[in-house]
């Protein structure tokens, strides 16, 4: 078949012009399992509240294109989580705004992987292993911060910065630092977005309540809106005034994640200095070492997980955590091919063991700094089966271990430590 040129040109506008702006895609395996879990074999979330729950999310925090957030202030970074000038820059089609700032960061580098919803479901995903990270359940492995509190700003920059080595997770370290913010402040736009989502759906699962009366409407939220200005411009002390009644879900669910995040660099770990007996040359360094491997084989969590040849086949059976929170929560089984593919078929990625890390390779994802592999002992890799440190270890402990594990590399495998019992720490 062939075109005049008129035709083709309008076939073309057609399709460029009539194809829908993207959507936050709802989290229909969070759904599924709430009904299943709560509300039984035979029950569902009426079809109504599950639109009220959207209606709320596309009030409080807009779409892909025009993203909003709670609450947002307009040029006062001490009071804002996010600023509007970077989820403008992060969101949207890729282009060039006005002024010639970039717009689109977020779909131009990252929605492949990680989605537009955050879902860790982009295109690519299935593809890549690890898979992409999955915002909405909260939770960042590499970090300064213990399990259960959010990442600092710094945490979220160094990983777009540096990558994160043997993932598909690319460096982005060319990116101007505002660019670098603006995903930085996307990512967290997109987390508490989903977080926001995962509650609500929690909250009606446990009092199934048709009319969902503690949810605002659009015009509701946007009288709240100009109240919140009104009450900066006037001055007062407290910005956020109560917006819709005792049961808010501002006040109640999203702010208070908020705060966690404000709150954040307050829990930093702090890493002591690293002992001189560490120190290339010094004498004690070996007892050091040696005290390290003691650890490694008589606590039990690293030689259950690592091996005793420390090459991460100790067990081939667990789960990082965005599996286990539909698939272990319900008490499926992954050889239940059909239970998995419905919930595979709704969003969830296909599960896939998670493998420990091969310490004889000498390179770890968290980073390979002996302050980065200090901060994943003391507090464990969260979302992961990575434990934090047992409350019995001192940070000498942890730097022995620390530099038993970066010697490893370096140690024969023709000559591999002898496993001891497991729970018997050998005297020192």
């Amino acid at each position: 078949m062939r075109y005049t040129g008129s035709l083709l040109l309008t076939l073309i506008v057609c399709v460029a012009g009539c194809t829908p702006p993207p959507e936050f895609r709802q989290n229909a395996v969070e759904v599924k399992k709430l009904e299943l879990q709560t509300l039984g074999e035979e029950e569902q979330f009426a079809a109504g509240q599950l639109e009220d729950i959207g209606s709320f999310l596309t009030a409080a925090f807009g779409t892909p294109d025009e993203p909003d957030f709670p609450g947002l202030v307009e040029d006062d970074p001490e009071v804002n989580l996010v600023t509007r000038e970077h989820l403008v820059s992060a969101a949207g089609p890729v282009a060039s705004l006005e002024d010639g700032e970039a717009q689109g960061l977020y779909r131009e580098h990252c929605v492949h992987c990680h989605g537009i919803s955050g879902d860790g479901s982009g295109p690519t995903s299935a593809f890549l292993n690890p898979y992409p990270r999955d915002f909405r359940l909260g939770k960042f492995k590499y970090k300064s911060t213990p399990l259960n509190v959010p990442p600092t700003q710094e945490d979220l920059r160094r990983i777009l910065k540096n990558g994160i080595p043997n993932t598909a997770m690319p460096s982005f370290r060319r990116l101007p630092d505002e660019e670098i913010d603006a995903l930085v402040d996307y990512v967290k736009y997109l987390t508490i977005r989903g977080r926001t989502e995962r509650d609500l759906l929690s909250i009606l699962a446990e009092d199934p309540d048709p009319s969902l009366d503690f949810i605002a409407s659009e015009e509701q939220f946007e009288a709240a809106d100009e109240a919140i200005e009104a009450a900066v411009e006037a001055g007062e002390e407290e910005p956020y005034p109560p917006l819709f009644g005792p049961n808010d879900v501002v006040d109640e669910v999203v702010f208070p994640q908020v705060d966690q995040w404000f709150e954040a660099v307050d829990s930093m770990t702090e890493v002591p200095q690293r002992p001189d007996e560490l120190s290339p040359g010094h004498p004690d360094r070996d007892m050091w070492i040696a005290r390290g491997k003691d650890l490694f084989f008589s606590t039990g969590a690293c030689v259950q997980c690592h091996g005793k040849l420390a090459l991460g086949d100790g067990q081939v059976d667990d789960y990082d955590d965005w599996t286990k929170d539909w698939m272990k929560t319900l008490g499926i089984d992954p050889a239940e091919t059909e239970r998995i593919n419905e919930f595979v078929g709704l969003g969830a990625m296909p599960p896939r063991n998670l493998i420990p890390r091969n310490l004889r390779l000498g390179n770890y994802r968290g980073g390979s700094r002996p302050v980065d592999l200090y901060l994943r002992i003391k507090n464990g890799i969260e979302g992961t089966p990575m434990p934090a440190a047992a409350v019995s270890l001192t940070s000498d402990d942890i730097w022995s271990l620390v530099e038993y594990v970066r010697q490893l590399p370096n140690e024969p495998l023709s000559q591999p430590a002898v496993q001891q019992p497991v729970n018997e720490r050998a005297p020192r």
